[in-house]
């Protein structure tokens, strides 16, 4: 980030007529004799007086002091800092913090060229020692009565390949090659990111503004600066997470903000119920699935196989105080995002509640007990349900 002429130094320094890094002040050094900028002993006029006795050249030595009271500059390639003086870096450095970074360093094309040539070698060797694995922890868990885990990090092979595309843009380190592979990773990478984070209550704020979030990592934007990375991410709505971004050459991390999908089509809970068929009215009958899992939840799958709507609201209106109840004894400071003092509880009522009623039949069950449809979730009719009531941030006192 460059200075204007006359401001003050990125490191506190006082302004000069050049700028942080323009010509050094009317003073000289022993080792480097008279500045080229200051008037010397045979310009016309005296030297400027200093609290230092002059140097064998004739001129003040260099008094080391405080960051603000200026410092000489040495020559070009000199390698030489006034002792005090903090040299400024060569280049941005990532941090933490920080709201830009520089492109990240070239890989050796050396092992750029044995990746993708050994790829084909130790992915399909590392697959099928993964699925052995697997196969194994299957067969102890069936047999034995373990409860044995595998890590995620055994199928991690498909991480380690390298593309065509993605191995000239490492050979080169061209952003203009860089640029269009981080591009078609973006446009994978965001509408998932899009439709499925930011779908957790405890991140969403009662305004129903959800925070899409995703994680790039530095394979897919090596040779791209911060400036090139918010081009490309602003052209689709995106925009870098600083704060989550803890160092930019790991993962780097991005955010969008989607306001609330449109409650289009939802029907009165008071209205009069749909028939089957309709839009928010009784889901179609079957008669496999409930008979096979019956024995899992019998009350519910006798719900179904009987198939009466009475039945089913009779079955909400039971149900239904009961879930709310529990989520308003959750204390209001844990797993809530405020909104000026409120919070906003959710629940979600699945599809075999109210199968054979509607959706409609739930509105209208919640409804008599203060809660409504949860604005933040696009509705759908087939389930589940998603139900909000505000409440207020502040825990209850018990009486």
């Amino acid at each position: 980030m460059s200075t204007p002429p006359g401001g003050p130094g990125p490191y506190g320094n006082s302004p000069s007529p050049g700028g942080p890094y323009g010509p050094p002040l009317a003073t000289g050094h022993p080792a480097y004799g008279p500045s080229p900028h200051a008037p010397g002993p045979h310009a016309g006029g005296p030297a400027a007086p200093g609290p230092y006795a002059p140097g064998p050249h004739g001129t003040a030595p260099y008094a080391p002091g405080p960051a603000g009271q200026g410092a000489a500059q040495a020559p070009r390639g000199g390698g030489w800092v006034p002792t005090g003086v903090t040299p400024p870096p060569n280049k941005a450095q990532p941090g933490v913090g920080e709201r830009q970074f520089t492109a990240a360093p070239r890989r050796s094309r050396t092992g750029l060229a044995a990746q993708y040539v050994l790829q084909y070698v130790y992915i399909p060797l590392w697959a099928t020692i993964a699925v052995t694995l697997l196969l194994a922890v299957i067969a102890i868990d069936i047999f034995a009565e373990a409860n044995l885990g595998l890590s995620g990090a055994v199928f991690d092979f498909t991480k380690t390949g390298i593309s065509w595309r993605r191995l000239r843009a490492e050979w080169t380190g061209r952003p203009d090659l860089w640029a269009p592979f981080t591009a078609e990773r973006f446009a994978e990478l965001f509408p998932k990111a899009e439709k499925n984070s930011g779908w957790e209550p405890a991140k969403l704020p009662p305004s129903g503004v959800r925070r899409a979030v995703c994680e790039l990592p530095v394979r897919h934007y090596r040779g791209l600066d911060s400036a090139a990375i918010e081009q490309l991410a602003g052209a689709r709505g995106w925009a870098v997470d600083w704060e989550a971004t803890k160092d930019p050459r790991g993962d780097l991390h991005l955010f969008r903000l989607l306001p609330p999908p449109p409650l289009t089509g939802v029907p009165d809970p008071y209205g009069p119920a749909p028939r089957r068929g309709e839009p928010w009215g009784p889901l179609p009958r079957r008669l496999a699935v409930p008979l096979l899992t019956f024995v899992f939840v019998p009350r519910l799958r006798a719900l179904e196989l009987r198939g009466s709507a009475d039945a089913y609201a009779a079955h909400l209106r039971a149900h239904l105080p009961r879930v709310f109840a529990a989520e308003t004894k959750r204390n209001p400071r844990h797993d809530y995002l405020a909104e000026d003092g409120v919070i906003m509880r959710r629940v979600k009522v699945p599809s075999w509640h109210f199968r054979g009623a509607g959706a409609h039949a739930v509105l209208r069950a919640a409804a008599e007990l203060g809660w409504q449809l949860d604005p933040a979730f696009p509705p759908r009719p087939q389930g589940p349900i998603h139900l909000c009531r505000p409440d207020s941030a502040a825990p209850r006192k018990e009486a």
